[in-house]
């Protein structure tokens, strides 16, 4: 509040001081900023017609839609972003959100936002009772760098009629539901006797493209889920190689990775833990922190008795030792200023992550970081947890990763396998800097064809991606670019490539393969070769209505 007092006083002495000709008269068309008065409409892009009382947000103004959609904010002249939200539909999608330049006179916006589909789940317990307070998770497959993962896209509990909804999806997509074992029946000393366990549908995750829900652009999917109430059985381990006081958690998963709901009774001075389990194939897995951080995964089954000696043996988490090399062929830009600290330093640009393949959460272990005692080439990656990895590796230092193994995998396509201990072979990476450019042209699209989301130069221009047709990387190349002007994709690994230019931007990296591999049909083939240049021109293609693919 002070500093808004200071500032207005500042403000009202200078427009004191031209008022009374003390200081030069432009002075207050320097200290107050210019506004324009940026207007639009929201409209359903299924239908087209307008949708009312939705929040147009620019951070400094915001307003509701009136019964035709329409808005108008006064804003300052200027780099501006506005997002526009309202119930019932998606969010965080590439038409509703969008930065332009505010100036007098603009051309109206137009922001089309997609229906969000649903889910109204029916849960009926086929041996009696009521189905409450059962929480259904929704898993939306995406592809993540050119991988397909399941991530959490809502929840929701059942009520005492057995109905849950989950809201907000977006659409189209692929979804599964899956609940977390519940308690329904405590017994003495609070431990549970009976409840319900865990349970997929359609099916588990990556149980096959055919057992999802596949929900398209507004759809309202009403389903049924038979669940059966079970005893629950007692499930003793035994921590193994446990230093006495150390800090431990313990957690159980079903074998789809999910968690399940209620917690593991630890006794440290034992070194004992118990749970109480329905039916089912389960892990349990343990973290020790100390000095060093240990873990251990035990596999076990639950089947109409209580299960005993489930033995987790902690092991020190090793590091993953990653080897870089540079096989630099072509003379660093005499121009470019690079101190010769980084340019030294085999990690200086370089980017690496641990993506689990079979965990629905983390376990990638910590940044890179220089192996100690060793020289500059070698590097290590703490704390990951034994399990399957893709790899992701980019270099934006004025080259690209070329090469990426461990023992013979190729890393470029198959997953890196942690195992216990010290049994990983190190990660080797080869960095070169012989990439090559596309140079390319937009045609000028006929006059007074738009895109669906508008104006595409106010909006900051076209978008301009380079798909590639073999195995893709970290990131797909992209640049903006303008009708009729000259544009460029820098840095780009040899190799074949799809070349498109989109009137909006998207996030590709996370677009369906199928939807993805539509899109490349689309495009320009080119081949970039070890430091060539390759010179496309492109038409724009006018992306479908936001929702829909392209």
């Amino acid at each position: 509040m002070p500093g808004c007092l200071r500032s207005r006083g500042v403000l009202f002495l200078a427009a004191m001081a031209c008022a009374l000709g003390l200081a030069p008269r432009h002075c207050a068309a320097q200290n107050e900023p210019a506004f324009s008065t940026v207007s639009g409409v929201v409209k359903d892009s299924q239908t087209g017609q307008p949708i009312e009382r939705a929040l147009v947000d620019a951070q400094n103004d915001a307003v509701l839609t009136d019964s035709e959609g329409r808005f108008e904010l006064r804003l300052e002249d200027g780099v501006a972003s506005i997002q526009v939200r309202r119930p019932g539909y998606g969010v965080n999608r590439r038409a509703s959100m969008r930065t332009f330049r505010v100036s007098a006179n603009m051309k109206p916006l137009t922001f089309y936002l997609v229906p969000a589909a649903s889910i109204t789940g029916r849960v009926t317990v086929t041996n009696g009772g009521d189905a409450d307070n059962v929480t259904f998770t929704a898993y939306r497959r995406r592809t993540m760098n050119g991988h397909e993962r399941w991530m959490q896209a809502g929840a929701a509990t059942t009520n005492g009629e057995g109905v849950f909804r989950i809201f907000e999806l977006e659409a189209p997509g692929v979804y599964v539901l899956c609940s977390r074992a519940t308690e329904e029946r405590l017994g003495r000393r609070g431990k549970a006797v009976s409840g319900y366990p865990s349970v997929c549908y359609p099916a588990s995750p990556g149980d096959g493209a055919a057992n999802v829900l596949n929900l398209g652009v507004g759809q309202q999917a009403d389903v049924d889920i038979p669940i059966a109430r079970q005893p629950f059985y007692q499930v003793n381990m035994v921590e193994q190689n446990s230093p006495p006081g150390q800090g431990m958690q313990i957690g159980i998963h079903d074998q789809s990775g999910m968690p399940v709901s209620f917690g593991v009774r630890s006794n440290l001075d034992r070194q004992t833990a118990e749970a109480a389990l329905p039916n089912g194939s389960y892990f349990a897995e343990a973290r020790g922190y100390g000095n060093t951080v240990s873990y251990a995964r035990a596999d076990f089954k639950v089947y109409n008795a209580p299960v005993s000696g489930v033995s987790l043996t902690l092991l020190p988490l090793a590091p993953v030792v990653v080897v870089v090399r540079k096989e630099f062929t072509v003379s660093p830009d005499p121009g470019a200023v690079v101190e010769s600290r980084v340019a030294n330093d085999m990690s200086s640009g370089l980017n690496l992550q641990l993506i689990p393949m079979d965990s629905m959460d983390g376990g990638g272990g910590q940044p890179l970081r220089r192996s100690p005692g060793a020289d500059s080439s070698h590097f290590e990656i703490m704390n990951v947890i034994p399990g399957r990895y893709w790899v992701q590796a980019s270099y934006y230092l004025g080259g690209y990763v070329s090469a990426m193994s461990s023992g013979g995998v190729d890393l470029m396509k198959d997953p890196l396998v942690v195992g216990p201990g010290s049994t990983t072979e190190p990660i080797e990476i080869t960095l070169r800097n012989d990439a090559g450019e596309i140079d390319f042209t937009l045609n000028t699209p006929p006059v007074g064809e738009q895109s669906a989301g508008g104006d595409a130069d106010e909006l900051g221009g076209t978008a301009v991606y380079a798909i590639p047709t073999g195995t893709r990387g970290p990131n797909l190349p992209g640049a903006r670019g303008f009708p009729g002007r000259p544009g460029q994709l820098p840095n780009i690994a040899p190799g074949s490539y799809r070349v498109v230019a989109l009137d909006t931007f998207q996030n590709l990296d996370a677009m369906d393969a199928q939807d993805l591999a539509k899109l490349a049909d689309k495009g320009i083939s080119v081949n970039v070769v070890a430091g060539g240049t390759v010179n496309v021109q492109l038409d724009v293609i006018k992306t479908s209505v936001e929702g829909q693919s392209p």
